[in-house]
């Protein structure tokens, strides 16, 4: 995508350059690009099969917990006057733009996931709340430079192999002084045992070309639940964000709801949720950083 003006004529979006057409599905605008990688293709699939009809509802019990953490760290992190447009990357249903939508913000969702952005579309205007949806990718955003008060990342760099350019995205569309949140899952023992099972790649020299290799080529995602989806060590994270230009950066432990579902003892869940908060156990981290 040029990133040039697009011009709508009925349902479809032309680029006043390079004349590439788009459609708009449900009054939702598609700009994903026609080739995609197989890792982007099968993690798309995997997510618009998750969010069909048959797919998870709005408010599960495991998600709502989710939202009311994210909320707590945007809060911490997004105390100032809040403004201007609040982006949300890989947004899903979104849930979290959905809360500042209610609050009167400006809120732009997007995910390349269309079923998921359609059950998001039909919440806000149950609620008869102000949005804007697109369908794109994260490492090409659709948007001019500097618009942006706020990016939510929440657990989506890590499902693109080229987390430097969805970085690199973020900061061109932030506004100066904007900022950026995200959430990442982190090398820990957690993610070397666990997090393999489902098809964590580590991105660790070497290791992580195996792993890739046997998840995605061998068992063709079979346990890949989240599809295509890396963990860094924090000083990763931390280079990308500072390569990508940004400033004051921070991480540090996520403190969310964590799902065990590997033991049904009640006993057992709770010494698991006790040694995740553990550096050796993180399961996630989360990485702020301004323009």
């Amino acid at each position: 995508m040029c990133k040039s003006h697009l011009i709508q004529k009925g349902d479809t979006l032309y680029c006043a350059d390079c004349n590439n057409s788009y459609p708009i599905e449900d009054g939702i605008p598609n700009l994903l690009p026609k080739k995609v990688s197989t890792e982007f293709s099968d993690s798309m699939n995997l997510w618009n099969k998750r969010y069909s009809s048959e797919g998870p509802e709005l408010d599960e019990p495991y998600q709502n917990s989710y939202i009311i953490d994210n909320l707590k760290h945007i809060n911490r992190f997004w105390a100032s006057d809040r403004k201007g447009f609040f982006l949300e990357a890989g947004c899903g249903t979104a849930n979290v733009s959905r809360f500042f939508s209610r609050e009167g913000r400006r809120v732009v969702g997007i995910d390349f996931s269309m079923n998921a952005l359609k059950k998001a579309k039909a919440a806000f205007n149950n609620e008869r709340l102000d949005f804007l949806f697109v369908c794109c990718d994260i490492r090409n955003l659709p948007f001019r430079n500097d618009v942006f008060e706020f990016i939510y990342a929440g657990g989506s760099i890590e499902h693109f192999e080229d987390t430097k350019s969805s970085v690199a995205e973020f900061r061109r569309t932030l506004k100066p002084g904007g900022k950026l949140t995200a959430l990442v899952p982190v090398i820990s023992l957690s993610m070397l045992t666990y997090g393999m099972l489902y098809g964590n790649l580590p991105a660790v020299p070497g290791f992580f070309n195996i792993a890739k290799f046997v998840h995605h080529r061998l068992l063709k995602g079979k346990f890949a639940i989240y599809g295509y989806e890396k963990s860094f060590t924090v000083g990763q994270i931390t280079n990308i964000f500072e390569n990508g230009g940004l400033n004051n950066i921070e991480t540090g432990y996520y403190d969310s709801y964590y799902e065990i579902k590997m033991f049904k003892s009640e006993f057992l869940k709770n010494i698991c949720k006790k040694l995740l908060k553990h550096r050796l156990f993180w399961p996630m981290i989360y990485v702020n950083g301004e323009k």
